[in-house]
């Protein structure tokens, strides 16, 4: 068995479609004009296929307008995809899954539906998979992000005022420490935080590292803040054949995510 690196080549890319109401309130048309957005980005390089509740799929239909992208009918909780779809991986040159167990992050108590969407996925495309009883607890894709070559993305601050500056600097220190140890060889790369954002009054969780890889180009959150042009820049010379396309998020953001934690590639074997 052996999991596949998110900057291999893709066969699809699996989205859902914004629905929780009290996660969103007033946001939640905003935040689907930009899954809309960002699912037509997608759609100029690889297949995109979105899951809708059924109360949802007119609007999502009229927001999206784009034929090549598949809307499908499911029933959903809430729209974490990164969370809650199959964990593939590659075995006897076959593209397979676990299907691990999902319980809302122990706080959330609508998360039946999103527990099942991984198995109805494996059935569409028809890939063999396993269940897991094992609950997965959340990803890091906030704070931290292989890319390759031994190089490794990293949240950091310089504003030693911020309450995020020591606990990133503790993480950058035992990661290093850690990875350092299995391979001397490894880079570890800094990516300034976004400065701080609000929307109705809530400050967001906010990071560049929250991004996608596409064959071409890197999907990449804009926050519309000074630290947009460096992280660009940097991701620039990291990336240089690849376009670098920053993509208004904050409103999905408000939901608690962004582009990584709201959609799932499905890896080309």
């Amino acid at each position: 068995m052996k999991l596949i690196p998110e900057w291999y080549d893709h066969e699809r890319c699996l989205i859902a479609w914004p629905c929780n109401l009290e996660l969103y309130g007033s946001q939640i048309h905003s935040a689907r004009k930009e899954i809309s957005n960002l699912a037509n980005q997608l759609a100029e390089e690889e297949p995109v296929y979105i899951y809708c509740n059924s109360q949802d799929i007119k609007d999502c239909r009229l927001t999206v307008s784009n034929q090549k992208i598949s809307i499908i009918e499911v029933n959903l909780d809430d729209s974490w995809m990164r969370d809650i779809a199959p964990i593939f991986y590659k075995e006897e040159q076959q593209l397979k899954s676990i299907n691990f167990n999902f319980n809302g992050y122990g706080k959330y108590p609508n998360y039946k539906n999103d527990n099942l969407l991984s198995d109805i996925i494996c059935d569409q495309f028809k890939i063999p998979y396993k269940n897991s009883s094992i609950t997965l607890e959340g990803h890091i894709d906030n704070i931290f992000c292989p890319i390759g070559n031994d190089q490794y993305l990293i949240a950091s601050t310089k504003d030693n005022t911020s309450k995020n500056y020591y606990i990133l600097q503790e993480a950058k220190e035992l990661v290093e420490e850690y990875l350092s140890k299995l391979n001397p060889k490894i880079e570890i790369i800094e990516i300034p935080l976004p400065g701080e954002i609000e929307i109705d009054n809530k400050v967001l969780v906010a990071s560049y590292i929250n991004f996608y890889f596409c064959k071409n180009s890197l999907l990449v959150p804009k926050f519309n803040v000074d630290e947009d042009l460096e992280v660009y820049d940097i991701f620039q010379s990291l990336f240089p054949s690849k376009k670098i396309k920053m993509i208004e998020t904050s409103n999905i953001n408000y939901g608690g995510g962004n582009i990584h934690c709201v959609t799932m590639n499905m890896p080309k074997i």
